[in-house]
């Protein structure tokens, strides 16, 4: 399984996948997390370029996962992990960030 950083042209992409991960809890009793609207574009892409969104690839090489970090007190907090479990292949993104590069302790310098 790869773990790669996002590129700009996906971050609609990111969008998406956020609204679908948003829906599985609508079926769990909690419709109030699916209206979330997703991440605005400027804050992907302030993660991008920042170094602190990864997505996990599809069988395509389309994301199908998506984890978008920040820095707090100088150590790295994860903001969202986002997972479309209706795409082709999303199943295998769980156990993705269970590897040990994923447990790796990332370095992250400040803004």
């Amino acid at each position: 399984m790869v773990i790669r950083d996002a590129e700009a042209a996906e971050l609609p992409v990111l969008q998406g996948i956020d609204v679908a991960t948003g829906q599985m809890f609508r079926d769990i009793g909690m419709p109030e997390v699916a209206e979330y609207d997703p991440w605005p574009l400027p804050d992907l892409e302030h993660s991008r370029t920042a170094g602190l969104l990864w997505v996990i690839p599809g069988h395509a090489g389309e994301p199908v996962a998506f984890l978008m970090g920040s820095q707090v007190d100088g150590c790295l907090h994860v903001e969202q992990l986002s997972v479309d479990m209706a795409a082709p292949a999303a199943g295998s993104a769980g156990p993705c960030w269970n590897t040990p590069r994923a447990r790796r302790r990332p370095t992250v310098s400040p803004r």
